[in-house]
């Protein structure tokens, strides 16, 4: 979605020095420089490097000093924005394409040297593309770069808005699949070898697989040969812009139906944090390690545009250290190989799933009985869980903690052998460790269930802000104001599970709800009862006083507060984790 605005970026490489033939591996073999051809691997789930490593990387830097850089935190790859189309191509006075091509060189060159992938595609705003411009660039670059081993051809970044299908005649704009179809007819003409990547979603919601496939069979009947044949080296490029969840399934989906995969942009910022502090998207690179799919993040090389620096310890190591993912560098010793505790499919527990309009599914992690173990676990959905731990021997006390944080001591009394307690959790992917602390009793599991009773019994409620006194109402916005005994200023609360509810005005039954792109405000919407929409969802937590509730949407965990301290003024979501402010806080009364 954001590589536009990099493809316009103007920026001159640092020529280089040739480096030595091989570099150690942090295993103690070999990977060869120049790097091999990458391939599909053999589950076909991906392009895989000439060693069968995953492809790992991030936004290309033009210099040398910086993508040394990137070796040093495990990646092997960078993605580059070449050039942006001209959309009046070939008008006069339009730039033909080729324009950047000795820095294009250089770039090619210099990650040769340095032992890293580089994947080149169009750059643009989102939603817009120009054929014949797209035609004369590969034309012009396709056999430049052909007998370069580690060159990956992407062909245009995102040329639809948003999602797939890009075959429906009302896609914005149409034609892309006839174009991606006619641009790798070129490239295979002119680069028998080069891998190639197709489509570049900017987003593939949940419910998108079939849309995929059904590009998919466009594009095969395009290039008008044995679709095994074209699928050998070529790959389908994504997005993450629906979200780590949504974007789970429909590329569970597309990999079952044998075609591979290649996640090329994607990023996040932190469930309920610093909004402000892009970073890995954990839960993403997870999933798509699982599922062994190459990944590139939307992250930089260092410095890094709008601070998105891959090397900022706090955008990419720690958060990704956090969560639990690790892997086989192909240079330097980051990330530490680390005994973690996963499911008998080697993947992370979960635990917290919506299903049958609620929040269900509990984790079961089977201890080892040593003194400390650590388990991968993704909460799926945040709020109140029942930790119940089992073990045997005699009393002990043990430490929880999630992601590093403390989550709860659990104190097993002499001759005990269950004990359980109520935490709230985030949600996300991180490492849940058990540590004894004292006695003889060892760990057999620990059960993180989503606790069933919330801390409101469902009912109709008046919701009133804590700094101002005024009460929340409807009118089809929402806002506060002096209460008055009225639907408008009446909310339906329905539990649907580890604390989460759905919140519904009884002026009209419109269902709260979080507006999802371009805006931090709320309002209500008269559809999605039976939506599992996690911006229809809402967290209650407690306040700094007893009595008080925090009210989050599930979608990004930051507190809903009104915009000015003033009757009228409009709720929004908060930008920043909660620090005691009053405005974050409501009294929820029952009527």
């Amino acid at each position: 979605m954001s590589g536009m605005i990099i493809s316009h970026t103007s920026v001159v490489f640092v020529a280089a020095a040739i480096v030595a033939s091989c570099v150690s591996f942090a295993e103690g073999a070999e990977i060869p420089i120049p790097r091999g051809r990458p391939r599909i691997n053999t589950e076909r789930t991906t392009l895989v490097a000439d060693n069968g490593a995953l492809l790992r990387g991030c936004v290309a830097s033009h210099k040398r000093e910086s993508l040394e850089q990137l070796k040093l935190v495990g990646l092997n790859a960078v993605h580059d924005y070449a050039e942006g189309c001209d959309l009046k191509y070939p008008a006069e006075g339009s730039r033909a394409p080729g324009y950047r091509v000795e820095a294009i060189d250089k770039a090619v060159k210099l990650t040769k040297e340095l032992g890293l992938y580089f994947i080149m595609t169009i750059g643009n705003d989102p939603g817009k593309f120009n054929k014949e411009w797209a035609l004369d660039f590969w034309k012009f670059y396709a056999p430049r770069y052909k007998d370069e081993p580690h060159v990956i051809y992407e062909i245009h970044n995102e040329p639809v808005q948003w999602a797939p299908p890009y075959n429906s005649p009302k896609a914005n704009p149409p034609g892309a699949v006839e174009m991606n179809a006619e641009c790798w007819k070129l490239i295979r003409s002119l680069a028998p070898d080069t891998p190639i990547l197709v489509f570049s979603y900017s987003q593939t919601p949940w419910n998108s697989a079939k849309h995929i496939l059904d590009d998919i069979a466009l594009f095969d009947r395009c290039i008008g040969r044995d679709a095994k044949n074209i699928w050998e080296n070529t790959a389908i490029s994504f997005h993450a812009y629906a979200g780590s969840q949504d974007t789970e399934s429909p590329v569970k989906d597309v990999l079952k139906a044998g075609y591979p995969m290649v996640m090329t942009e994607y990023y996040s910022s932190p469930w309920g944090g610093d909004r402000n502090l892009g970073r890995n998207d954990c839960e993403l690179t997870g999933f798509l390690e699982e599922e062994r799919v190459s990944w590139l993040s939307f992250l930089y090389a260092p410095p890094g545009m709008w601070g998105l620096n891959v090397c900022d310890d706090r955008r990419f190591k720690i958060p990704t250290e956090l969560a639990g993912i690790t892997w086989k560098p192909d240079y330097g010793t980051w990330p530490k190989p680390r005994k973690l505790i996963k499911d008998k499919d080697g993947k992370a527990f979960e635990t917290g799933t919506w299903k049958d309009k609620r929040i269900a599914g509990s984790a079961l992690l089977k201890a080892s009985g040593a003194e400390k173990d650590e388990f991968v676990l993704v909460v799926r959905e945040p709020g109140y869980y029942r930790l119940n731990l089992a073990c045997t021997g005699g009393g002990g006390e043990f430490a929880v903690t999630f992601r590093d944080e403390k989550l709860c001591r659990l104190s097993v009394p002499h001759g005990e052998t269950n004990v359980s307690r109520t935490v709230l959790m985030d949600f996300g992917r991180g490492v849940l460790g058990l540590k004894r602390l004292s006695g003889r009793a060892k760990a057999a599991s620990l059960e993180v269930a989503p606790r069933d009773k919330g801390p409101l019994a469902d009912g109709i409620f008046k919701i009133v802000n804590k700094a101002s006194g005024l009460a929340l109402a409807s009118n089809g916005s929402v806002y506060q104001d002096e209460y008055t005994d009225d639907n408008a200023h009446h909310w339906e609360f329905k539990h649907l599970g580890a604390g989460q509810y759905r919140i519904v005005t009884k002026e009209g039954g419109g269902v709260l709800n979080r507006i999802f792109f371009g805006s931090d405000k709320v309002n209500v919407v008269w559809y999605g009862w039976d939506s599992p929409s996690r911006d229809q969802r809402w967290l209650l937590r407690p306040g700094s006083e007893k009595g008080f509730f925090r009210i989050a949407p599930v979608a990004t965990g930051y507190d809903v507060k009104p915009e000015k301290p003033e009757s009228g003024a409009k709720l929004q979501q908060g930008k920043a984790p909660f620090a005691g402010e009053g405005e974050r806080q409501w009294k929820v009364e029952k009527l």
